[in-house]
């Protein structure tokens, strides 16, 4: 219970903070439109597709393949950075997500 009382003030001390440090920045969060960046609007719901599509990592060249051909299709149809680093962030959370999943059942990857 005595770690509990100090990470819940711990916590109230970042949200406190966070808030200042956001609070002071004009009062409130910038809002964006679609037409203010339409190709991040149009890219947003393919990269979900793409999210959902390849969720559960598998062991396969198939599968990896696959999320190769699948970002590199995205990253040439909208060739900007934001979109770049959204899908290379993805990967890597893949890519971790499978090595857990193999860590936790005991197998080695040959290299």
């Amino acid at each position: 219970m005595q770690y509990l009382s100090h990470f819940s003030g711990y916590m109230e001390n970042v949200t406190n903070n966070l808030f200042l440090y956001f609070g002071n920045r004009g009062g409130g969060m910038a809002g964006v439109k679609k037409k203010d960046i339409p190709d991040i609007a149009a890219f947003m719901p393919e990269f979900w597709e793409f999210v959902k599509s390849v969720w559960i990592p598998e062991d396969s060249d198939q599968y990896w393949k696959e999320v190769y051909d699948k970002a590199q299709e995205l990253y040439q149809k909208y060739p900007v950075d934001f979109v770049k680093r959204q899908i290379l962030g993805f990967c890597e959370y893949l890519d971790q997500k499978w090595q857990d999943e193999r860590d936790k059942a005991g197998t080695e990857v040959k290299q």
